[in-house]
């Protein structure tokens, strides 16, 4: 009787443990998010090094770490057949099981990335000419300039480098968040991230448009960059500025 009893406890020890790691499994899935998000911070860094031709195109073509292919977050159902009982009290699957995530440029990503190092010297070289600026939703926007004011042609030309641009920037935020398993309503931090790294690489005299929001306005000022626009004058949120030197 005594063996029994102690037999029923553990199993419903084993239970109630497994439930609560899958009922603590919800409040972690924000705590994935911050982490993906910090994963995005080094893509970021990885792709744009890249496109502006610093990196060749296989360091950011890593494969997946074993076991990586496909992220399976732990509130999913189990495989058909299989009891929920059974899989929970399954010693081969450790409980809460961190999850992980891909890290290979996927082949939508390294089209893009293609792409945008096509274009790259044309971008700099207007950006270079004050005709584009780095907007702080990481997109490119036109900036009034003297050439383009004396030549309709090129800003015609000017327009459509930017919406091609801004084209293969839209596509990658959204390939970069589903591989990530970012949701959605996650995407302005996807944004914010790779527009902090656009004004980091932006060089002397290009325009670049300070953050709107408070937390990351007061997070570009003590960067390197915003110290030093510091000291030419206070930073206005969502203000256009030219990179120091």
């Amino acid at each position: 009787m005594n063996a029994r009893k102690v037999a029923v406890v553990t199993v419903a020890a084993s239970v109630l443990g497994a439930l609560s790691c899958v009922i603590r499994t919800e409040h972690k899935i924000e705590a994935h998010v911050v982490l993906d998000i910090r994963h995005v911070a080094q893509q970021a860094t990885d792709i744009e090094s890249v496109v502006a031709g610093e990196k060749p195109l296989s360091a950011v073509e890593k494969a997946p770490a074993a076991g990586a292919g496909k992220p399976r977050s732990a509130l999913e159902r189990e495989p058909a057949g299989r009891p929920f009982l059974a899989a929970l009290l399954d010693p081969a699957a450790p409980a809460c099981a961190a999850q992980t995530y891909p890290t290979a440029l996927t082949p939508e990503l390294k089209a893009i990335v293609q792409r945008r190092q096509a274009r790259f010297d044309d971008v700099e070289k207007y950006k270079n000419m004050g005709c584009i600026g780095e907007k702080n939703d990481a997109y490119l926007a036109y900036r009034p300039c003297a050439d383009c004011d004396k030549s309709p042609a090129l800003k015609s030309k000017v327009e459509a480098l930017i919406k091609g641009e801004n084209d293969d920037r839209k596509a990658m935020y959204k390939e970069v968040a589903r591989q990530n398993k970012v949701p959605e309503s996650e995407m302005a931090k996807i944004q914010a991230i790779w527009a902090e790294t656009f004004r980091a690489k932006s060089k002397p005299g290009q325009w670049i448009q300070a953050p709107s929001e408070a937390a990351e306005l007061a997070k570009f000022e003590k960067s390197e960059l915003g110290q030093k626009l510091k000291k030419e004058g206070p930073i206005k949120p969502g203000e256009w500025r030219k990179a120091p030197r």
